[in-house]
């Protein structure tokens, strides 16, 4: 069965050159839906000038063919039999391109053709109306905003890059009517599906954007092939609610979903590893003791838990690498900079591996506060009380690498365990004193 994927959001906002480069990564097929509009365009002034209308279109489409062509090179347009793909950009195209799109015999027309591609091959999809029309049940759905100014500046270089003449000021102006057609035309209009990750493009370098959404892409792709994962969260998720009441609270729930790196939290019961994997909405690895691993049914129940093998007291080469592997390979890793569980619940100072691994990945972190876990299942205890768990997910952030050059290794390592320890007291504070400044997600 193809794997799709729609791309939506406003014109200049980067959607093409997200998805162009998407495909080529993840080896998928492109399909340029804007170009399909631009061609019918192109058709309709061609033979009936500026002065159409919906029946002149109804007779137009009897005799029109339309197609992308894939090759090594990238996308072609053919027309009727020619190759249009460079005379679909030209200013005249945009200006009207919205008009041609809202009639709803041409969209009905190109749904059909987008569709029919998508059933056949993994693709990427991006448009207006992907993820809400063409492809509702899409795989995974991206919606890409940008604001006004920097998408004219995009667009505008494009059009000099083609030596086509047109001032930032005309681009600008075209892109906002664009917006206005697009967001009000009754058919299909621009806007974001529910269950869309929204990724504001505005201060991001192409490859920072593609960065982030292969991430969302690789999580979603993993649990979408790992059913086995799926259940065994699910199971845990229903015990934690039924005796601990689990509660989940947030700073930015949003940055969540394109998150991947270090998610560091206090610890001080054996809960702490699930309650902070049931808190976040991607998949996380974690640490497990090696020893557990030789005992042939433990290592499996560990293995479906994205379980890695390490030696707390002294990791392995071998571990060590595995774990920045996986985190330069934009996956997530739970880690507790504490070391080990409190005795007491107190959160304690943290010790050097924590901050080795953020220091030689150079990934982001993202700092959680887990109370009540110490309650329900203190260190040392054999039995769990049934008592209100709650878990205060913070916001993600980034060290500046260049800030520890000059220290000796392991005192940077400490440095940045530190730091972890000060977000996480940040937010344990936060939760404490002004609860109401938080999230809820049940």
């Amino acid at each position: 069965m193809s794997i799709n994927i729609a791309i939506d959001g406003c014109s200049g906002s980067g959607k093409s050159t997200l998805a162009k480069q998407l495909a080529e990564k993840l080896g998928y097929i492109y399909i340029d839906t804007g170009a399909l509009y631009r061609a019918m365009t192109l058709k309709v002034l061609n033979e009936t000038g500026e002065n159409f209308t919906e029946d002149k279109i109804k007779k137009i489409l009897k005799t029109t063919k339309i197609k992308i062509v894939h090759s090594k090179e990238g996308n072609r347009v053919h027309l009727d039999g020619k190759d249009v793909s460079d005379k679909i950009r030209e200013p005249k195209i945009s200006n009207f391109v919205s008009i041609v799109a809202k009639q709803p015999i041409v969209r009905k027309y190109l749904v059909a053709i987008q569709r029919n591609n998508a059933k056949r091959v993994n693709c990427i999809l991006d448009g207006r109306d992907i993820g809400t029309v063409v492809l509702p049940k899409a795989d995974i759905k991206i919606f890409l905003t940008a604001n006004l100014r920097e998408r004219a500046k995009r667009r505008w270089q494009e059009l000099q890059d083609k030596n086509i003449a047109i001032s930032l000021e005309e681009v600008a102006d075209n892109l906002k009517q664009r917006d206005i057609q697009d967001s009000s035309r009754e058919t299909s209009p621009l806007k974001k599906a529910d269950n869309a990750v929204e990724i504001d493009s505005s201060s991001t370098t192409p490859e920072e954007k593609l960065d982030i959404v292969l991430n969302i892409i690789q999580n979603r792709l993993w649990e979408k092939r790992n059913y086995t994962h799926r259940l065994f969260r699910y199971i845990c998720f229903l015990f934690f609610k039924t005796f601990f009441r689990i509660e989940f609270l947030y700073e930015n729930y949003e940055s969540l979903k394109s998150f991947s790196g270090l998610v560091a939290s206090n610890h001080c019961s054996n809960l702490d590893p699930v309650a902070v994997g049931l808190s976040v909405p991607f998949h996380c690895f974690y640490f497990a003791k090696e020893s557990l691993m030789k005992n042939s049914i433990a290592h499996k129940i560990l293995e479906i838990c994205n379980c890695i093998a390490i030696n707390r007291s002294v990791p392995t080469p071998k571990s060590i690498k595995t774990v920045i592997k996986k985190l330069k390979g934009h996956k997530s890793v739970v880690v507790f900079p504490e070391g080990t569980r409190s005795p007491d619940g107190v959160i304690r100072e943290g010790k050097i591996g924590a901050g080795m691994f953020a220091y030689r990945s150079g990934s982001h972190i993202l700092p959680v506060y887990v109370a009540g876990s110490y309650e329900a299942f203190p260190k040392g205890s054999k039995f769990f009380k049934p008592t209100k768990v709650q878990v205060i997910v913070g916001t993600p952030y980034l060290i500046n690498n260049n800030h520890f050059n000059d220290i000796p290794t392991k005192e940077k390592y400490k440095k940045i365990s530190d730091e972890m320890i000060k977000k996480i007291k940040e937010l344990k504070k936060k939760f404490e004193n002004n609860r109401r400044m938080l999230l809820t997600k049940k």
